[in-house]
């Protein structure tokens, strides 16, 4: 933070649909060029390190394990630099599945900030693949690291005051209980991660 502003990239990176390693390569050249130009925080799409189309490939273990995988090498590829990522990615739960966000810096997960409000329009159908995460959260290991999985969840910077950050996944951003509870309990910045497939007539 400079003069009281913080600076944030938003990046889109050209994804290979069911192909993390791919994606999270990707991902790293963009972390890289963000932290140069002087970022504190980048913030991928929804579901970025697999593709938000891959459809019933979602129940997939060899595509889940690959993302958790991807996301390992892509924090372990970026913990030299000073910057806060937010990478969407899918977390199995048991036998569930859950939209969620992953909030890495120096190489540490920080957190797993959950999607609550499913889609069904524009073509996603959220529910048939995924279910809202733990109320209000819950431990687990994922990437290799113990974390916390859940909604509404605030990561504070240390070393500036009065910075705090909220991610809020894609329809959940105009819930109040998301995008709302997080500002009450205190976020002064929010990132939106969210993506949805292009479909056939929808520029027009």
């Amino acid at each position: 933070m400079q003069d009281g502003f913080y600076r944030v990239a938003a990046a889109s990176p050209k994804v290979t649909v069911a192909d993390p390693h791919a994606n999270a390569r990707a991902m790293a050249q963009l972390i890289r060029r963000a932290a140069g130009e002087g970022a504190g925080a980048i913030c991928f799409p929804e579901l970025s390190l697999t593709g938000a189309t891959c459809g019933d490939l979602f129940r997939s273990r060899t595509l889940l394990q690959g993302a958790e995988a991807a996301l390992a090498q892509l924090m372990a590829d970026t913990a030299d630099l000073d910057i806060l990522c937010v990478v969407g990615v899918p977390v199995p739960r048991g036998g569930s599945l859950t939209d969620a966000v992953a909030v890495f810096h120096r190489g540490e997960l920080l957190g797993l900030s959950t999607k609550t409000c499913l889609s069904s329009a524009s073509g996603l159908s959220q529910g048939r693949h995924f279910t809202p995460g733990p109320q209000p959260y819950e431990a687990l290991t994922f990437a290799g690291q113990e974390t916390v999985l859940g909604p509404r969840l605030l990561f504070e910077c240390e070393n500036v005051e009065g910075l705090t950050l909220g991610a809020v996944p894609g329809e959940d951003l105009w819930a109040s209980s998301s995008a709302g509870g997080l500002t009450a309990a205190g976020a002064t910045v929010l990132l939106h991660p969210t993506a949805a497939p292009e479909l056939a007539g929808r520029a027009a």
